[in-house]
């Protein structure tokens, strides 16, 4: 299995979120894989001028272009909205150098974001004494997503945010002839406003090693608070999704799915595709194998609020007592050393999709965080939330 592309496909996936802290749930990623970084540099000052949409947009477009690069081969990877972590076999490594060299290079052009990006081997990360196992978290059938373990992940952004040569492969924009495979990236929907008084951001980070103690403590104490249901406080719910023509984002869906001289094109492309799009789900209407009301409940299923990559990210939807009552515990757990985390209260969480198939359950939400300002943990910079 050591090389072989299907390690990831071959995993069995868990349902309860509760076995993060059971080591037994990871399996050790080989060393004929590498761990890609992507993170908008300057992202903080881009939402504080108001452009969370688009910094979000490239975030999640570097796990679009390659996922759709790599076809059937099954990819982990993990939002944190500003950009993303995958993990990928080295045999992808010159292919998928060239999407997100074209992403780089469309964010520059484009956006006028700068896109940072490098990749480390496991066998290097492993020299450097980091390791990395992985795990597949199933939100349905079709929908999966990865968590990680180990110090490969923290070591591999800090290689990449400051450019390490020795141990990071750093890219470059450049293949502005060949933009990057972006179909299916999607920002359509409203932003969501919370159902029971907040939309809570949380970044926490266990310390301890290894820190499965304190990751089962807060994961525990978590789900008491939330009624003993991390789903009761998913922030997506089918009364809560709304879709309005034209959407916000439709000028940078033209600027991802054409190019410049064909532009024109596809503004009449995806003002027509949009404004049908939100008709049909809008007044719950079927068209030929699309069924609103299935895909929306498929939304809510398929929303990516909890996930675990070193760092535990949640948006989760809660009451002003539970807020409380979390903001409290994690204190006493950061006064304890346990943890260091961040928290951002909000009205509302931002959404962006993944739309492999409308029709066959291949989709999924990601709520990055909820907004325009920044959270921060350990003086660092892990996503956005917006004000109410």
């Amino acid at each position: 299995m050591e090389h072989d592309s299907s390690f990831y496909r071959e995993l069995a996936s868990f349902r309860d979120f509760s076995r993060l802290a059971d080591p037994s749930t990871f399996v050790r990623v080989p060393d004929s894989w590498s761990v890609i970084i992507t993170d908008v540099k300057g992202s903080t000052r881009a939402i504080k001028e108001g452009r969370y949409g688009e910094v979000n947009l490239i975030g999640a477009a570097s796990i679009t272009c390659v996922l759709n690069r790599a076809g059937e081969i099954e990819i982990p990877f993990v939002f944190g909205g500003d950009g993303a972590t995958l993990l990928v076999p080295n045999q992808l490594l010159p292919s998928l150098a060239k999407e997100l060299q074209g992403l780089q290079m469309l964010a520059k052009n484009d956006f006028g974001l700068e896109l940072r990006v490098g990749h480390v081997s496991m066998s290097r990360a492993r020299d450097l004494g980091a390791d990395l196992s992985v795990a597949k978290y199933e939100l349905s059938p079709a929908n999966t997503i990865a968590q990680f373990k180990g110090g490969a992940i923290t070591l591999a952004e800090d290689m990449v945010k400051k450019g390490h040569p020795e141990g990071a492969v750093i890219l470059h924009p450049a293949g502005d002839e060949n933009p990057p495979q972006l179909t299916g990236l999607s920002c359509r929907l409203q932003p969501l406003e919370n159902r029971q008084g907040v939309i809570l951001s949380l970044l926490i980070k266990p310390q301890g090693i290894p820190p499965d103690e304190n990751l089962r403590l807060v994961l525990g104490r978590l789900k008491n608070i939330l009624n003993g249901d991390f789903l009761s406080a998913r922030p997506v719910s089918l009364d809560r999704m709304k879709w309005t023509w034209p959407p916000k984002s439709l000028a940078s869906e033209v600027i991802t799915q054409s190019r410049d001289r064909l532009r024109l094109i596809q503004w009449v492309v995806s003002g027509i595709r949009t404004l049908i799009s939100a008709i049909l789900l809008k007044y719950d209407l079927p068209l030929g194998r699309f069924e609103p009301r299935k895909y929306k409940s498929e939304l809510v299923t398929n929303s990516d609020f909890k996930k675990y990559d070193e760092t535990l990210r949640m948006v989760i939807d809660c009451t002003p007592q539970q807020a409380a009552q979390i903001e409290t515990f994690l204190a006493e757990l950061r006064k304890e050393q346990r943890i260091i985390y961040g928290i951002h209260r909000s009205a509302r969480a931002l959404m962006t999709c993944l739309v492999k198939s409308s029709t066959a359950n291949r989709h999924m939400t990601f709520p990055p965080f909820s907004g325009h300002k920044t959270v921060q943990i350990g003086g660092g910079i892990y996503g956005q939330t917006e004000e109410s």
